[in-house]
């Protein structure tokens, strides 16, 4: 296996396959003795200690599903109790709009519990899930840090901010002036956004999802517009919108420093891969998810950390793992558990587990409007069949993308208990089957243009299967 001296966490294996058991006696030996990232276990991290993490992780992955919730209050959270105990759901999901208070981060932290949802902060969170009696999941966009975030950016910028380089004004600039002639510094040059989200050159080349026009200045935010290239060794900035996030526009004499950071989706800042804050951030995000005992680990905003590269988002999770004091689920936005989760690679939870599997996705239950219908038994069936197909461990139920049902859906839908009781029934009948079974009843067709709609063209069954008793029938 190899390392480079600089990144620890990163490496390759390579290694010859000859039968499911000696590929996880491999992956055994790579994870112990290869310097792989490790959860945090009690004593030493032998493989005593890693088999009985595996038997740990396949008995809470066996059971994934959850219950996505927006409780509007602290006190209607408990309103939500009865559906998840008749879903059997063995986990309550918050997004972090509810659990954080903001999706993209402003004034919020990286793990700041909201205080106008859970005014007691953290201990109204775990009297919450003691109630449950169930586990508790966190929606997370991962190791972004706020524009007006106090430790960070406010006051005191941290240096650790992920930055492309720094550029001098060449002449004094008034506090309205919109635009900045500047010359970059020694070896800086101007990022070049690809076209595409993954592209294959690495700086100045950077992701699509990135901009680079965000700027400090003194004590003052600025934004340019465009950034021209003046040919002569100087570049303008063009458009220039002063005393961004609560900071004063000020003048400032030539001669003065500029720092150009990259943010991803123009929305916040991220940390260097390389840097201490990194860490910090990454270790505090798992130390809130073991205090809580989460059953699952998301990365949502992966690509966020991708500016230099796809090995920095797969660093940060590793750093995340590596802090874990109990087994997780994980997922990423980019569809695939993150490197550091070895687990998901081992045949001995494949097997236990009925085959390949997922473990998060939920059914989407929502009132309609006037451009979307509400989706009816069939419907959610048809989304429960696609559970079974692809066994996904965890039978659940939320609304739109991350988002989560409301109590007002829940009374007003009209056939809730039907659909709690099929998600249940559904799991039952499809977490113990055999791959070779799922495969039978996999008969999916591509969808018909004809009949495609503002809402997004989907495979549908060929033939849909429901639970009539405890069979299921095509």
């Amino acid at each position: 296996m190899g390392n480079h001296a600089s990144q620890p966490l990163g490496g390759f294996a390579l290694y010859e396959y000859a039968d499911p058991a000696q590929e996880d006696n491999t992956l055994l030996s790579l994870w112990v003795d290869e310097g792989l990232p490790h959860p945090k276990v009690a004593g030493p991290w032998n493989r005593a200690a890693a088999n009985a993490w595996l038997d740990a992780w396949i008995a809470m992955a066996y059971d994934t599903s959850y219950l996505n919730i927006v409780p509007t209050s602290l006190a209607e959270h408990s309103q939500f109790l009865a559906a998840a105990a008749a879903m059997d759901a063995k986990a309550i999901y918050l997004w972090n709009l509810i659990w954080r208070g903001e999706y993209w981060l402003d004034i919020r932290q990286n793990d700041q519990i909201n205080p106008l949802m859970y005014p007691g902060g953290l201990a109204d969170l775990l009297t919450f899930k003691t109630a449950s009696g169930r586990g508790l999941m966190l929606h997370y966009l991962c190791g972004n840090i706020g524009e007006e975030d106090v430790e960070f950016t406010k006051t005191t910028v941290s240096p650790d901010l992920q930055a492309w380089g720094t550029v001098t004004l060449n002449s004094s600039v008034g506090a309205g002036d919109s635009t900045m002639t500047v010359t970059p510094d020694s070896g800086v040059r101007m990022p070049v956004i690809s076209t595409s989200s993954y592209p294959n050159l690495g700086p100045p080349v950077i992701p699509s999802i990135f901009d680079f026009k965000t700027f400090r200045i003194g004590g003052e935010w600025v934004s340019a517009s465009s950034v021209t290239d003046l040919g002569n060794g100087t570049w303008q900035l063009n458009g220039v919108t002063r005393g961004n996030w609560n900071t004063t526009a000020q003048s400032h004499p030539g001669g003065t420093s500029l720092r150009g950071y990259l943010r991803p989706y123009n929305q916040d800042f991220v940390p260097e891969p390389n840097s201490p804050l990194m860490a910090t951030l990454a270790s505090r995000w798992a130390n809130l998810n073991n205090t809580l005992g989460t059953s699952g680990s998301e990365f949502d905003g992966f690509e966020n950390h991708s500016a230099t590269g796809q090995w920095a988002p797969q660093k940060f999770a590793a750093l995340v793992y590596a802090n874990l004091d109990h087994p997780s689920t994980t997922n990423t936005s980019a569809g695939v558990p993150p490197a550091a989760w070895i687990e998901y690679k081992f045949n001995r939870v494949r097997d236990a587990l009925g085959g390949a599997f997922q473990t998060r996705q939920h059914a989407n239950l929502f009132l309609g409007d006037r451009s979307r219908v509400t989706p009816g038994i069939e419907e959610l069936e048809n989304e429960m069949n696609k559970f079974l197909n692809v066994n996904n461990r965890g039978f659940s139920l939320g609304s739109y993308d991350v988002t989560g049902v409301s109590s007002s859906t829940l009374a007003s839908y009209g056939q809730t208990d039907a659909v709690l009781a099929l998600l249940k029934n559904w799991k039952n009948a499809s977490l113990p089957m055999a791959a070779t079974q799922r495969a039978s009843m996999n008969t999916f067709r591509p969808y018909l243009a004809a009949r495609s709609s503002i809402n997004g063209n989907h495979d549908w069954a060929a033939a849909l299967w429901r639970l009539d008793g405890s069979l299921l029938r095509k």
